[in-house]
């Protein structure tokens, strides 16, 4: 749809959708999406789209999530899972340049891991290395806990608002609420544990609370932005007074 291939999107939406109607819907959202985020990208460039991964909050979050499973994936061997994830939680405005460097984060692991492993071996024995990685399955696990939100079920529009939800408040959700949710479920063995949800997007008050969210963290973008485009400003004002004091 970026090339304005309108007609074979529609064709192959509606062999992945379940009916020609649900295909429409799908592909006025990811228009109306391609609309916002051609405003939102302007004149920028791949580099200039590689440093707003770690600048702007929202795909910020998305960028320390992708990391996190990326890494996990050299660990327990989690397969083909943190490779779609990564390819879903981006933006569309970033989504090559954030999968790109998920992909090499993946890669660059992968290669530390070869390289390391008959070292460590060595050094370590068999039992030694077993435990190394047990432990660090250990570290994978509580990372994927407090920085990974949930997106299965949610279609790549709702993405959005899942993270548009700091980090912080996701990290409070899931000790507070999930864990003693997962403990009186599962080990306390209680069926009449609820789990309160942290995205409820069928009551507009809680769209309402995400969209200040989301607003929230583009306004502190912007504001950074400006301040940098204010300190760019002064410097080369302060460097043409010096060179004018010269000439005098």
């Amino acid at each position: 749809m970026k090339k304005n291939r309108y007609p074979q999107a529609l064709r192959s939406l509606i062999k992945l959708r379940n009916n020609p109607l649900q295909a429409a819907r799908d592909m006025y959202y990811i228009h109306a999406q391609l609309e916002v985020e051609y405003e939102i990208i302007g004149n920028s460039n791949y580099f200039t789209r590689f440093a707003q991964l770690f600048t702007i909050p929202r795909v910020r979050r998305a960028t320390l999530a992708s990391f996190t499973v990326m890494i996990a994936q050299q660990i327990p061997g989690e397969g083909p899972v943190p490779f779609t994830y990564s390819a879903e939680v981006f933006p569309l405005s970033h989504r090559e340049v954030g999968m790109g460097w998920a992909v090499a984060t993946c890669l660059f692991w992968a290669t530390i891991l070869t390289m390391f492993l008959p070292l460590m071996l060595e050094a370590m024995g068999t039992t030694g290395v077993f435990c190394f990685y047990a432990g660090t399955n250990i570290v994978a696990l509580v990372m994927i806990f407090l920085w990974v939100p949930e997106t299965k079920q949610r279609t790549l529009e709702e993405l959005d608002y899942i993270f548009a939800v700091p980090t912080r408040v996701h990290m409070r959700y899931q000790i507070t609420e999930a864990l003693p949710w997962w403990f009186n479920r599962w080990i306390l063995r209680k069926k009449g544990a609820v789990l309160r949800p942290l995205y409820q997007f069928d009551t507009s008050s809680d769209q309402d609370r995400i969209e200040a969210l989301y607003a929230a963290d583009k306004a502190r973008a912007d504001k950074k932005t400006a301040a940098g485009s204010d300190s760019q400003i002064e410097n080369t004002r302060g460097s043409s007074e010096e060179i004018t004091q010269e000439k005098l």
